[in-house]
């Protein structure tokens, strides 16, 4: 499991909000999940990358992790692995 710093994790909710999504059970809902889980992805200081982007895409958005080093950089895009 990917350990996030809890600043990462906290700012969930103000992604969520920002999305004019006010509650837990909207995001919830598209998730498939209840509004208690998404609370708990919420406010957890572990989570799965996968329990990440399926909540960033739950709000409409696209995940990118961007990966530094000294000399270089890389832009990693995260999709879900479509089903079928």
């Amino acid at each position: 499991m990917t350990k996030l710093p809890r600043l990462t994790v906290t700012a969930l909710r103000t992604l969520r909000l920002s999305q004019r999504m006010q509650s837990q059970a909207q995001v919830g809902e598209r998730m498939g999940i209840t509004a208690a889980a998404v609370s708990r992805m919420e406010s957890s200081s572990t989570m799965q990358v996968q329990a990440l982007l399926h909540y960033i895409e739950a709000l409409g958005g696209e995940c990118e992790i961007v990966v530094r080093f000294p000399d270089r950089e890389f832009s990693l895009q995260l999709k879900k692995k479509k089903e079928g």
